[in-house]
């Protein structure tokens, strides 16, 4: 068994596993390591073999849970069967991420570059093109700041997120340079083979015979093709925060018909930043609640939504906002 350390913006990780879950584990957290902390706020451990382990993923053989300790300084332990595998390493480190909180700071479901010491951010759903934009401000000269998810605090700051830039099949058929970049002298076949996929997909998925082949379909096809480190794109500090300027809600739609920006009031901006938070952690939210019933109740999972909407609000109050509408078929130019 090995032992990992994470320290993220005063978040602390304790990390013990096989090499296959301290390899999931530092493919995101890594920029973040340190050689001990004192009161982790997060545990992550190997099942003893006593606990009941509901937390699969589906069709998973092995599972995880968790508890709350008030007694042990307040950390969140979450412990896994020790022979799990594939998805299910991903699963307990996208639990870790349901756990991390701060007094000051949230989660956010975007995308965010910088120049000059300016932040922008880009608040979405997911599938409305948050990577796409990032690798085209990161070709105009910017600095990423994350791609999927960012860190934002009461003081209007944001901050990378532990989790590598996840870049599917659409993000490589839109450009050709980032295929160079990322695949070198195989960059233009492999961004011809990318639209291909792209083309090939928009055509047979539609014409499945049934709900659960292009479900089926539509997971294996949409799984991303690569991963690359987010903070090895910034041009900064790692842990650096940065001012935000500007943010963004990106709205993306069949029955749009033109590009469009409008003001948005900050209020709005927030709301929409808790519930897009709520919707991505669905299935941990889930989770969480089945052992809420059972009593095993979390008091900074109880309080997260209050906080988290106090820090957008925050975050939000002194910049500008707008909202871009976009129709399905516009790719940033």
């Amino acid at each position: 068994m090995k032992n990992k350390n994470y320290n993220i913006y005063g978040c602390c990780i304790s990390v013990t596993g096989e090499d296959s879950l301290i390899s999931a584990f530092e493919s995101n957290f890594s920029p973040f390591n340190v050689d001990e902390i004192t009161e982790p706020d997060i545990i992550v451990a190997p099942s003893t073999g006593q606990e009941s382990l509901p937390i699969t993923v589906k069709g998973g053989k092995y599972g995880m849970n968790f508890k709350y300790d008030s007694k042990n300084g307040g950390a969140v332990t979450i412990v896994y069967d020790k022979r799990i595998k594939g998805r299910g390493l991903s699963l307990v480190v996208n639990l870790c991420r349901y756990f991390l909180n701060w007094i000051d700071k949230g989660q956010a479901h975007a995308a965010a570059v910088s120049i000059n010491d300016s932040a922008f951010a880009f608040f979405a759903p997911a599938n409305t093109g948050k990577t796409t934009l990032g690798l085209r401000f990161v070709e105009d000269g910017y600095s990423l700041i994350g791609d999927d998810w960012i860190i934002i605090d009461n003081a209007g700051n944001c901050y990378s997120y532990p989790q590598p830039m996840r870049i599917h099949d659409y993000n490589l058929a839109y450009s050709v340079d980032w295929c160079k970049r990322l695949y070198g002298v195989l960059g233009l076949p492999v961004n011809l083979a990318m639209r291909f996929r792209v083309a090939a997909r928009n055509y047979i998925l539609p014409r499945l015979p049934s709900e659960a082949l292009r479900y089926a379909g539509d997971h294996f096809l949409t799984r991303p093709v690569r991963s690359e480190p987010v903070l090895d794109m910034m041009k900064e500090s790692k842990t650096e925060s940065k001012k935000l300027n500007a943010a963004f809600w990106l709205e993306r739609d069949e029955d749009i018909k033109e590009l469009s920006v409008q003001e948005f009031t900050c209020d709005q901006m927030a709301d929409r930043i808790v519930a897009t938070y709520l919707y991505e952690f669905i299935d941990c939210s889930r989770w969480y609640l089945f052992q809420h019933q059972l009593g095993n109740i979390c008091p900074m999972v109880v309080s997260s939504v209050e906080r988290l909407t106090s820090v957008a609000r925050a975050s939000v109050s002194q910049i500008p906002c707008y909202i871009v509408r976009i129709p399905a078929n516009c790719q940033p130019t």
